[in-house]
């Protein structure tokens, strides 16, 4: 079985856990085993069709769902396929610790099956996405599942600070694609992307909203205020999942658009430097 196909059924197995978690909701315990479990097992899924795209089982996906303008495109390269591997061990340790831990939730085990599911599923779409549209969808479900896990004991002074600076985010990285979108044709496919030579000038704006969209997620200075208040509020195998996985999205987002969707147009030095000094 081909990575693409095991990466789609991964998916499929996540909505299935996260559907099981809602329809179990008012079984407290049922609801928390069978998402946990489900959860699990995407995640075995996905560790596989990772592993696979690392050694060079490269597919992708590309067809219509929903919307014709926008094809569904999903890219598991070795790039991806690192990152989906990573955040799969992460799903796995999580979903099995949750077995006990949400227990700590009393009356909200399914409302936390069906986030941490669909949390999962998101972050997958979003390293794999190879289109304007999808990938922005996937960011902000991303987004707003981890809101909802941040939020569950109503912590909303921590939540509603990440809910903000995430979506200040998200709009530089809207920004950036559409600006790249504008002078690749209107198309939103990112191979296209890859195969327009931007102008130096274009590239370098394209690059830095970019930079700035995903180091909010990454929790770079000065973006990084809602770091220590959303943590500590989410569930514990939760905000593993935020600080190993979803922090790391921010990471793989700037390689993305610097050495992928740029790399027509060439890497400008002064772009590393930047990436340096607000690393450092």
């Amino acid at each position: 079985m081909d990575s693409m196909t095991l990466f789609v059924a991964s998916l499929a197995v996540s909505c299935i856990g996260a559907l099981a978690s809602v329809l179990l909701i008012k079984a407290d315990n049922a609801a928390k085993t069978a998402g946990c479990l489900i959860g699990a097992v995407a995640a075995v899924l996905s560790f596989v069709a990772g592993i696979q795209a690392v050694l060079g089982d490269v597919t992708s996906v590309d067809t219509i769902v929903f919307f014709p303008f926008a094809h569904f495109q999903l890219l598991l390269n070795q790039l991806s396929g690192l990152f989906v591997a990573l955040i799969s061990v992460l799903a796995f340790a999580g979903s099995i610790y949750g077995l006990n831990y949400f227990d700590e939730y009393p009356g909200k085990k399914g409302r936390a099956g069906f986030f941490f599911n669909t949390f999962v599923a998101s972050m997958m779409l979003v390293i794999t996405a190879d289109n304007v549209f999808w990938f922005l969808v996937a960011f902000e479900l991303m987004s707003l599942t981890s809101y909802f896990l941040v939020v569950i004991e109503d912590s909303i002074h921590g939540g509603w600070l990440y809910f903000v600076i995430a979506h200040v985010g998200f709009v530089l990285i809207m920004a950036s694609f559409l600006t790249m979108t504008n002078f690749a044709g209107g198309s939103f496919a990112f191979a296209d992307f890859r195969a327009t030579q931007f102008s130096p000038a274009v590239a370098s704006v394209c690059f830095v909203l970019a930079f700035f969209g995903f180091g909010a997620k990454a929790g770079i200075i000065p973006l990084h205020g809602w770091l220590p208040k959303a943590h500590p509020e989410a569930p514990s195998n939760v905000s593993a999942l935020m600080s190993g996985g979803m922090i790391k999205i921010g990471v793989f987002g700037i390689l993305k658009v610097g050495l992928d969707l740029l790399s027509a147009s060439g890497v400008q030095v002064w772009w590393g430097l930047m990436v340096m000094v607000f690393g450092a």
